[in-house]
Order: structure tokens, then sequence, then C-alpha cells
């Protein structure tokens, strides 16, 4: 199969945001390693010609809403897909894999390059288990507030 998919900008002629969007999630298809067709298809027909299984098409719904609707050559169904999610849903359907969502893939850029804060880990506290090998089985879970906790947070803060 030579292209896996294709993008469509449903409104004629795309607005400059509208193409730049259709070009970032071809983008992060594409590092993903899903075959794309090298340009923006023009309509859904084109895409019959072509043989490409799944276009996606991008409408200016898609810049307010960020849903991206997904369109199966096969059963001619739609499916709606988050931008976060496009190149996640993509690869699994060409089983490249399951490869990382898209917006946990930017905000690891971003943390890298030091423009976003970690996350901060939840405290936990080792719960025992009583019985034959207690030991083993301890396991840790996060802590939870109590109302004597939350009264006594209170007195602190006065």
């Amino acid at each position: 199969m030579p292209f896996e998919c294709g993008f469509l900008c449903a409104e004629t002629p795309p607005s400059q945001d509208l193409r730049l969007l259709a070009q970032f999630l071809s983008d992060l298809a594409a590092d993903e390693g899903v075959e794309l067709v090298p340009k923006q298809l023009q309509s859904l027909e084109q895409a019959d010609l072509l043989g490409v299984p799944l276009v996606a098409i991008v409408s200016e719904k898609s810049l307010a809403s960020g849903v991206v609707h997904l369109r199966d050559r096969e059963t001619c169904w739609y499916e709606e897909v988050h931008v976060a999610h496009l190149a996640r849903r993509l690869a699994a359907a060409f089983g490249k894999g399951e490869a990382e969502d898209s917006l946990n893939k930017v905000e690891k850029q971003l943390r890298e390059e030091g423009k976003l804060p970690e996350p901060k880990k939840k405290k936990t506290r080792k719960k025992a288990v009583k019985g034959e090998g207690a030991s083993a089985k301890n396991k840790e879970e996060p802590l939870k507030e109590t109302a004597a906790s939350r009264k006594r947070n209170k007195s602190v803060k006065s």
C-alpha cells in the first residue's frame, strides 16, 4: 500500500491557520511512520482514486474544538479524533505500534527545554498487610486526606 493517509482541508480555499494545522498534524503522523500523500488532498474523490484508506479532514471547527474527522475509505464511516490523539490513532491503525500521545510528546519536549515544570509526584505510604509473607505484600497507596488531617491543617493555617 503506497499511501496510508492523506489530509484534506474542508474549506475552499483553506485559511492559513487551517493549512498550518493540517501540515502540523501530517508532520506528527509522518514522525510516527505513517506513509502520507505528499500533498494535501483536494477532494475525497482524489483520495479514492489514489487508494488512500484513511483521510483526515480538518475544518474551521477543528481549529475551534481540536477535533478532526477521520474517514475510512472501505466503510465510508467518519470517526471524530482529537488532534492530540491523531498521530497515535493513525500509527495504531497501520500496525506501527502504540505511538506516544502527541500531547505527551509535546509536553515532554517542553520539559526538556525547561519551558514546562516537572509534574508533582503524589505522596505515597506503605500499607502493611497482615499474615504470611506480609513484607512481600506491602503496597504503596496514595495518601488520603482525613477529617483529622483537615482539622490539623486548618489550625496550622489560622
